[in-house]
């Protein structure tokens, strides 16, 4: 009888290693978008403006907003918070029906770190779009929507703000 139990063990064993193995080997869309986002928290808080645009399509146009333009952006909005500890909160992310598409929405805590020029933490929440180039989760599209609870029209709204 012990040795039945162990062979049903040694098979739900290989089972379970078998479909480990074949989740990392072939990942889902939505498992790579989660490591996508997942990549992109660590950039930000690297502050490092070219590792934070590796993740943005070449061909973004958002909110009258091209890929130089968000380029420009971010090296100056990481040029003034410095570094930073970023804890993501209430995070959806989901695949569209075609595939090829996907939204993540959230809101994401910035808290500064030694050297930080960030005067204290700040809330804000974020729509995110990607489009799928090959294998990869590009962004095509950048929403703010919020900061420390006031409403903000985009990126654009924050600059305003920032005036």
């Amino acid at each position: 009888m012990a040795k039945w139990i162990l062979i049903v063990l040694v098979i739900v064993a290989a089972a379970f290693g078998a479909w480990f193995a074949i989740t990392r080997i072939f990942p889902s869309d939505h498992r790579r978008l989660e490591w996508t986002l997942e990549d992109i928290r660590k950039a930000a808080e690297s502050g490092d403006p070219n590792r934070c645009m590796s993740f943005v399509s070449s061909s973004y146009y958002y909110d009258g907003m091209n890929r130089q333009a968000l380029e420009e952006f971010a090296k100056g909005m990481l040029e003034i918070s410095g570094p930073m500890q970023i804890k993501v909160e209430k995070q959806v992310a989901t695949v569209l029906r075609d595939g090829g598409a996907a939204v993540s929405a959230g809101e994401m805590l910035s808290l500064p770190c030694p050297g930080s020029k960030l005067p204290c933490p700040v809330r804000t929440s974020w729509q995110l779009m990607f489009q799928k180039e090959g294998k990869d989760w590009k962004v095509c599209g950048v929403q703010l929507e919020s900061v420390n609870g006031e409403r903000v029209d985009g990126l654009r709204g924050l600059l305003k703000l920032a005036q």
